[in-house]
C-alpha cells in the first residue's frame, strides 16, 4: 500500500462548552433505535462539558459518507462511577448497512475504576445508593488502522449500565480516514488503480473514468457537470480541487427570457459593432423559447468591464456559446485585458478549444437553421484592477452568427481578503482588520509568529536558513504520529520507562492537544534525540508551561548536557479550563542555545509533588523548536550570512549561492540544498522553478516578467519557444485583435484604419481624416469646411474673423455688425440686412425662394438637384426639368413626362387630335367645341364616344365622311365595302380604296394581289416547304418537299426509289463512285483510286504542279517558285479584295473573312466581322427589322431613312408617321385598313345602342 496522510473528517466536543450535537444522534437503548434527547453535562470541578450517556440514553451514533480503505477513531472517555460485583459495558462499534461491528469493549466494575474525581467530580448528593461518587477515571481509546472500505458507515458509542447512576461521559471525539483516490467511490489503497467501485462513470485502463457528458470528479460527489464555483478549480485530470481563492461573482443571463426592466436587455455588457459593417439591430433573439444574446457577425463583439478589485489575479469564465453555419478557420475569442485569451477555431469536422476546457457539446437547429452549442469553461490572467472581459470573433463568411448566454464569472484572488497582490498566489496588502501572514490574509497572527505593525512573521522566518525541527500542540492535530515526531519516551524522574495512565502521551484541553496533561504528567520525563542535523550555528525554543491545579511543582529543559534552571510554579494564574477546582498557571519559556553539534538530545523534565496522579498535572502547548542552520553549501558557521560560513563554502559566490541561471532548491527528506537550472520559458534568471525574476528579451524572445513568469509581449506569440511578432498593426496572432492605439479593426483578417482615419502608408498609426466632418482624436474640431475665419481650421481651433473674445474656437464676444448665439459660441451675421458680409453670400433683404437668394444663401432653380453657389449643374431630369444654356432647369413638352402645374398631358408627339395638343388638353379631330379635352359637339355624321373621347363617324348612315371609304347601305359596290371600308384580298396588310398596298409576310405584291413568294423562307398558304437557298439537292425546291438528285419517286421528301447508279442510304440517292458509271454530280469514273491520273474521287484531277486542269488534262504547269508571302505570282490584275485570280479577271480565292460569289469576293455576312465601307453592321442573324439585316441598318418597317443602332429618321408619310420617343414608324390610322377595322369609325347598331342607353 502506497504512503498516504491521515485525514480528519470529524472533530466533536472539544469546546469548553458544548452548544451543538454535531449530527450526532442520540438512542435510547443500545439494542434498538428508539431516539431520546441529547444530554449534556458538566463536571463539577472545572467548567468542561461532554456527552453524557446513561440508562435512558445509552447510546449515540453519526452517519458518514467518505470513501477510504482505513479508519482510525480517538475518544477521550470518562468513566462515571460502578456497581460493585457486577460489570458494565461499553462499546466503539461501527456499522456498515445491516452489520455492525465492535471496534473496541470495555467491560468494567468499581474496583476496576480509579478513585480519580478530582478531574470531573460527579456527586449524586447522597444519592447514588450503594455506589462510590469517587470512582471516576479518564481514558484516552485510540483505535488505529482499522481496514475499512465501504464508504457509507456509522459509528457507534454505546454504554450498558447497571443502574441509573453509572454514566459514561464523551469528549474530544476524532475520526481519521486514510482517503481513496479522488476518483474511487471505493477502493483498497489510496492510488487510482486500487478503485473497489466508480462513481457514475466506467472503468477504463485500471482506473475510474467519467462519461463526456460528466466528465469533472468531485470528492465525495462524483462525476460532475461543472465543479463548484465557490472553492474549487479543476485541475489538469479534470479534478476538482479545493482552493479558498476563487468564488462566485457574478451570473448572466442565466433565465429562458432576458428581461432587464426599463434598461439595455444585455446591460452591463456594452455592444461593440464593426466599424467597417455597422449594424443596428435588436441583440436579444429567441430560439427554441431561449433567448440568447446575439446574433454577432463580422467582427461584432461584447465587452464587460468588472468593478474594482485590488486583490483579483485570475477569473474563471463560463459561458454558452452558439455558432450559426460556422466555417472552417473561424475563431471565436474570449479575451481579458486585451492579453489574456482563450480560442475556439472551427476545425474541418469540429471545434478545438485552446486555454479552455469544452464541457459540452451537441447540435441542434433553430427555426430552420442549423447551429452548434458549446458550454466552455476558462481560466484568464488580469493585469488591471477594473478587468474588461470580451467576446470577439472573426467569421470566415458574412453568413456566419454567432451568440451566447448563461454567463458565470468567479472571481480567483491571489489570497482570500487581500486588496493588493505580490504575485500569483501571494499577498502583498490585506483587508482592513486583516494581517499578512507568509502572502495570505488572517484576522490573527499565529501562535508561531511575531507580529510587526500589520504583519505576522513566522518564528522560522524571523532570521534566514531557519527550520522547525519541533512545531506541535498548539491545535487539535497534534496526535499519535505527530507526537511520536517530538516523544521518543516517557520515563520517571529516575530515567525509567512508564506509560501513562490514559493510554496516550498527550491529552486534551479546549480546542487543542498538549503533551502531559491530566492523568498523564504528574512527575517524569519527556525526551526526545534528533540525528544528523545538517550544520547548524544556534536552536530556539518556545513553548508554554502549564501548571495544572495550583501544585507547588517544577519544570526543568534539559538540551543535550546543558540542563537549565528548574522553573517552579508561580501560581500567577486566574483560570481553571480542566483538572481539579484550583487555577491553572501558564509560562511562556523563551531560549536559544549556541549549538552546531549534529545531534540534539531535549529531555522535558517535570514534577506537581503532588502524591496522587489526579491531584496534579503538568502539559506543554505552543511547543515550537527552530534550528537556525548555516548558509546552503556551508559545512560550519557562526551566522545565518556567507561571511559567517568558518569552512569552506562551495556556493557560486560570496553574494549568491547558485549562478545567475539556477535557483536554489531545498530537499525536505534529504535536508540538502541544490542549485537547479532555471527551466520557465524566457526565464534567464529565477528564484524557484515556478518564479523568475528576470525574463530574455531579444530578436527572437521578447519576454517580460509578469508577477514572476515570462510571457511575450501581447504583440507577438509563442511558436517553438519563441516569441514572433505579430503583424505590425495587430495584436495577437492570425489577427484577431488590432493595437487599438493605431486607430485600427480587423477587416478580412486584416488591422485597417476605422473610419474617421486614413492610412497614410508610412506610420503604423492612422491618421485623422480632417474634412469628413468627424472629431476623433488628434483633432479639435471637423466641420468639413475650408473656412480658416469659422472656429475651426484643419480641425483644430481658430476664432472666427467675426470674434473679439475667443478661446478654443469658442467665442464669447463678437464684432459689432454680428450677432452672438449663446448655445453655439459663433457670431451670426444679420440676414435681410442688404449688407453681405462673414459667410453670406447674398443679402436681397426679401424672403422669396425664388428670386435666387434666401436666407443669405445663392440657390438655385427649386428643380435643380445639384447646385453650387447659385449656379445648377443638374435638374430633376426623372421629374422632366433639364438644364437649358441660361443655367435654370426648364420643361420640355414631349419628353412624355407631366410636370405639374406647367402640363395638363404630355403624349410625345406633335399630333393635335390625340387628346393632347402641345402639352395640354385637346379634342379629337371633327369636334366642333372642346373644353378641357371634352368634345361638346361633333361635325355632321360623327358621335361623342365618351369611353374614347373621340368623336366617331356613323357607319350606316348613307353620309361618307373622316375615314370612311364608302357606305354598305348605299354602296353600289356593297360586296367590295365592309364596314364602311373597301375590302382587299386576305393577304393584303395594307388596303387603300379596294388596291392593296402591302401584303402580310410570306407573300409579295403582284397587280394589287397578293400571292406566294416562295423562295423567302416562310411557309404560307399551300406552300409544303420553303428555302431560301434554292437547289436541286436540297430538301426543299420550288417551295415542294425535294429528294434531290437521282430520286424516281419522293414522298414528302424521302425517296423510296433511285436511278440506276445511284445507291439509296438515309432516304437519299448517293451516286456509286467507282462502277464506271457517271452520274450527277461525277465528272467522271475511272475505277480507281490514283490520285493524279486525271480523276479522283469521281472529280477531275491533276498533278500538285499543274496550274491549269482542264477535263483531267494539265494546260499550263508551274514554272516560277512561289514566295511563302504569295500563293501565286502577280500574273493578272485580280479584283478587290482576291489573292489568286487568272485571265479573265476570274478569281480563285479570296482574301480572310470574304468569300467567292460568280467569281467575286463579297464580305461574309454574319461571321461577327464588319468590313468598313461594305457592311454596316453584324446581328448574326437574317430576322428582318431588328436595326440590322443583310449587314446594313435597317429600321422598323416603314423607315426609309435609318442611322445606327435602329434609329429611325424618317418614315414613308403616306403610309406611316414617326414616333419621336421610339425612332419607329407607326402605321397612320387615317389610311385604310382592311385587316383592322378602324377604331375612328363607329357604326349604325353601335349608335342605336347608344341612343337608347
Amino acid at each position: 500500500m502506497a504512503f498516504s496522510e491521515w485525514r480528519l473528517i470529524s472533530s466533536d466536543f472539544y469546546q469548553e462548552q458544548i452548544d451543538t450535537t454535531s449530527n450526532w444522534e442520540t438512542l435510547k437503548s443500545c439494542t434498538n433505535d428508539l431516539t431520546n434527547t441529547h444530554s449534556i453535562n458538566q463536571c463539577q470541578t472545572n467548567r468542561l462539558d461532554f456527552i453524557r450517556l446513561r440508562e435512558d440514553a445509552e447510546r449515540i451514533k453519526k452517519e458518514f459518507n467518505y470513501p477510504h480503505f482505513q479508519l482510525r477513531i480517538i475518544t477521550d472517555v470518562i468513566y462515571i462511577r460502578s456497581k460493585y460485583g457486577e460489570e458494565s459495558h461499553f462499546n466503539i462499534q461501527i456499522k456498515d448497512s445491516t452489520q455492525v461491528t465492535k471496534l473496541f469493549t470495555r467491560q468494567y466494575q468499581e474496583s476496576s475504576l480509579q478513585e480519580y474525581d478530582n478531574v470531573c467530580r460527579q456527586r449524586c448528593s447522597g444519592n447514588c445508593g450503594s455506589l462510590n461518587e469517587d470512582k471516576i477515571e479518564i481514558m484516552t481509546h485510540i483505535i488505529n488502522a482499522i481496514d475499512h472500505n465501504n464508504p457509507l458507515f456509522n459509528i457507534q458509542y454505546c454504554f450498558q449500565p447497571q443502574n441509573q447512576y453509572m454514566h459514561i461521559g464523551l469528549r474530544n471525539i476524532l475520526i481519521y480516514v486514510n482517503s481513496c483516490h479522488i476518483s474511487c467511490a471505493s477502493c483498497s489503497g489510496n492510488t487510482k488503480n486500487d478503485f473497489l467501485t466508480c462513481y457514475y462513470g466506467s472503468q477504463e485502463g485500471g482506473s475510474c473514468q467519467c462519461e463526456e457528458s460528466n466528465k469533472y470528479i468531485h470528492l465525495l460527489k462524483g462525476c460532475v457537470f461543472e465543479c463548484p464555483r465557490d472553492y474549487y478549480l479543476a485541475d489538469e485530470s479534470n479534478y476538482c480541487q479545493f482552493d479558498k481563492r476563487i468564488k462566485s461573482k457574478f451570473i448572466y443571463f442565466p433565465h429562458s427570457q432576458i428581461d432587464n426592466a426599463n434598461l439595455i436587455p444585455y446591460d452591463p455588457w456594452i455592444y461593440v459593432p464593426d466599424p467597417f459593417h455597422i449594424n443596428n439591430s435588436n441583440k436579444i433573439f429567441s430560439c427554441q423559447g431561449e433567448d440568447q444574446v446575439g446574433k454577432f457577425s463580422y467582427y461584432e463583439s461584447m465587452k464587460l468591464r468588472l468593478p474594482q478589485h485590488e486583490g483579483l489575479n485570475y477569473l474563471r469564465i463560463r459561458v454558452s456559446f452558439y455558432f450559426f453555419g460556422w466555417q472552417t478557420d473561424s475563431v471565436l475569442s474570449v479575451i481579458v485585458d486585451k492579453y489574456s485569451q482563450m480560442r475556439i477555431e472551427k476545425t474541418l469536422n469540429n471545434y478545438t478549444v485552446y486555454n479552455g476546457r469544452l464541457n459540452k457539446f451537441e447540435s441542434s437547429s433553430c427555426s430552420g437553421e442549423e447551429y452548434d452549442y458549446l458550454r466552455i469553461e476558462t481560466v484568464l490572467k488580469t493585469y488591471t484592477t477594473t478587468p474588461v472581459i470580451q467576446f470577439q470573433a472573426i467569421q470566415k463568411q458574412y453568413n456566419e452568427y454567432w451568440s451566447f448566454k448563461n454567463v458565470t464569472i468567479d472571481y480567483g484572488l491571489c489570497q482570500s481578503n487581500c486588496t493588493k497582490c505580490k504575485s500569483f498566489s501571494k499577498c502583498l496588502i490585506c483587508e482592513s482588520n486583516y494581517k499578512l501572514y507568509r502572502g495570505s490574509c488572517v484576522l490573527q497572527c499565529p501562535m508561531y509568529s511575531q507580529v510587526n505593525n500589520d504583519e505576522c512573521i513566522d518564528y522560522e522566518d524571523l532570521i534566514d536558513n531557519s527550520r522547525y525541527l519541533i512545531k506541535a500542540f498548539y491545535d487539535m492535530n497534534t496526535t499519535f504520529e505527530e507526537v511520536s515526531k517530538v516523544v521518543d519516551n516517557f520515563t520517571d524522574l529516575n530515567d525509567i520507562i512508564q506509560q501513562s495512565f490514559t493510554g496516550a502521551f498527550y491529552s486534551f484541553v479546549p480546542e487543542k492537544s498538549v503533551l502531559g496533561g491530566v492523568l498523564v504528567w504528574s512527575k517524569g520525563k519527556f525526551k526526545k534525540t534528533f540525528t544528523s542535523l545538517k550544520p547548524h550555528y544556534k536552536v530556539s525554543i518556545r513553548m508554554n508551561i502549564t501548571y495544572g491545579d495550583n501544585n507547588n511543582g517544577w519544570f526543568q529543559l534539559k538540551l543535550d548536557s546543558q540542563e537549565q534552571n528548574k522553573i517552579y510554579n508561580p501560581k500567577t494564574g486566574t483560570k481553571n479550563l480542566v483538572g481539579d477546582q484550583k487555577d491553572e498557571t501558564t509560562i511562556l519559556i523563551d531560549t536559544h542555545l549556541l549549538h552546531s553539534s549534529d545531534q540534539l538530545d531535549i529531555v522535558l523534565s517535570a514534577n506537581t509533588n503532588e502524591p496522587q496522579l489526579d491531584e496534579a498535572f503538568i502539559y506543554i502547548s505552543e511547543y515550537f523548536v527552530v534550528v537556525h542552520y548555516c548558509v546552503p553549501f556551508c559545512t560550519s558557521c557562526t551566522g545565518p550570512l556567507i561571511d559567517d560560513c568558518t569552512s569552506s563554502y562551495s556556493g557560486q559566490n560570496s553574494i549568491n549561492y547558485c549562478s545567475i541561471n539556477e535557483y536554489l532548491e531545498f530537499n525536505s527528506d534529504t535536508q540538502i540544498y541544490i542549485c537547479k537550472q532555471c527551466n520557465q520559458l524566457g526565464c534567464i534568471e529565477c528564484q524557484s522553478a515556478s518564479v523568475c525574476k528576470r525574463c530574455e528579451f531579444s530578436d527572437q524572445k521578447q519576454f517580460y516578467l509578469d508577477q514572476g513568469e515570462c510571457i511575450c509581449y501581447p504583440s507577438a506569440y509563442l511558436q517553438s519557444n519563441e516569441c514572433i511578432k505579430c503583424n505590425r498593426y495587430c495584436e495577437s496572432y492570425q489577427c484577431y485583435t488590432c493595437n487599438s492605439d493605431f486607430h485600427r479593426s480587423v477587416n478580412n483578417y486584416q488591422c485597417q484604419c476605422v473610419i474617421g482615419y486614413y492610412d497614410d502608408g508610412y506610420n503604423l498609426e492612422c491618421l485623422p481624416l480632417c474634412g469628413d466632418e468627424l472629431i476623433v482624436e488628434g483633432e479639435d474640431c471637423d466641420d468639413g469646411k475650408n473656412n480658416p475665419f469659422d472656429g475651426c481650421d484643419h480641425c483644430r481651433f481658430k476664432c472666427q474673423d467675426e470674434c473679439l473674445n475667443c478661446h478654443q474656437g469658442k467665442c464669447y464676444q463678437c464684432k459689432d455688425g454680428y450677432t452672438y448665439d449663446q448655445t453655439t459660441y459663433k457670431c451670426l451675421t444679420t440676414c435681410g440686412d442688404k449688407i453681405i458680409q462673414g459667410n453670406e453670400q447674398c443679402d436681397d433683404g426679401n424672403d422669396n425662394i425664388q428670386d435666387g437668394c434666401h436666407y443669405c444663401k445663392l440657390i438655385c432653380d427649386i428643380n435643380c438637384i445639384n447646385c453650387i453657389n447659385g449656379n445648377c449643374l443638374k435638374c430633376d431630369e426623372i421629374n422632366g426639368w433639364y438644364l437649358n444654356n441660361f443655367n435654370h432647369c426648364q420643361y420640355i413638352c414631349g419628353d412624355g413626362i407631366i410636370t405639374k402645374q406647367y402640363k395638363q398631358c404630355d403624349d410625345s408627339n406633335q399630333y393635335p387630335f390625340d387628346l393632347c395638343d402641345n402639352c395640354n388638353l385637346s379634342c379629337s379631330d371633327h369636334c366642333i367645341s372642346c373644353e378641357n379635352g371634352i368634345c361638346q359637339n361633333c361635325e355632321t355624321g360623327f358621335i361623342y364616344h365618351n369611353q374614347i373621347k373621340k368623336c366617331l363617324s356613323i357607319c350606316g348612315d348613307s353620309i361618307i365622311v373622316g375615314n370612311e371609304q364608302c357606305e354598305d347601305s348605299s354602296s353600289d359596290i356593297m360586296n367590295s365595302c365592309q364596314y364602311c371600308n373597301f375590302k382587299c384580298n386576305s393577304k393584303c396588310l395594307l388596303c387603300d380604296f379596294n388596291e392593296c398596298l402591302q401584303c402580310e409576310l410570306g407573300y409579295y405584291l403582284r397587280n394589287n394581289m397578293c400571292e406566294e413568294s416562295c423562295g423567302d423562307g416562310l411557309i404560307v398558304s399551300n406552300e409544303q416547304c420553303d428555302d431560301l437557298i434554292q437547289s436541286i439537292d436540297s430538301n426543299c425546291l420550288s417551295c415542294r418537299y425535294n429528294c434531290g438528285y437521282g430520286c424516281i419517286i419522293c414522298t414528302n421528301g424521302i425517296c423510296e426509289l433511285c436511278e440506276f447508279g445511284y445507291i439509296r442510304e438515309q432516304y437519299r440517292c448517293k451516286p456509286i463512285c467507282g462502277d464506271q458509271i457517271i452520274v450527277y454530280p461525277e465528272v467522271c469514273d475511272d475505277a480507281n483510286l490514283e490520285p493524279y491520273d486525271g480523276c479522283h474521287f469521281c472529280q477531275y484531277s491533276c498533278i500538285p504542279q499543274c496550274l491549269k486542269c482542264i477535263l483531267g488534262v494539265c494546260s499550263e504547269m508551274q514554272q516560277l517558285i512561289i514566295d511563302e508571302q504569295y500563293q501565286v505570282d502577280n500574273k493578272y490584275n485580280c479584283s478587290d479584295y482576291c489573292t489568286q485570280c487568272q485571265d479573265q479577271n476570274i478569281c480563285l480565292m479570296c482574301e480572310q473573312y470574304f468569300q467567292l460569289s460568280n467569281s467575286f469576293c463579297i464580305p461574309i455576312c454574319g461571321d461577327g466581322i464588319i468590313i468598313p465601307g461594305l457592311e454596316q453592321c453584324e446581328d448574326g442573324n437574317d430576322i428582318p427589322f431588328d436595326g440590322c439585316y443583310q449587314c446594313q441598318y435597317q429600321c422598323s418597317y416603314g423607315c426609309i431613312e435609318c442611322e445606327q443602332f435602329n434609329q429611325c429618321i424618317k418614315c414613308d408619310d403616306d403610309q406611316f408617321i414617326l414616333d419621336i420617343q421610339t425612332n419607329k414608324c407607326l402605321i397612320n390610322h387615317k389610311l385604310n385598313n382592311i385587316i383592322e377595322t378602324d377604331n375612328s369609325i363607329l357604326f349604325i347598331d353601335q349608335i342605336t345602342q347608344i341612343r337608347y342607353m
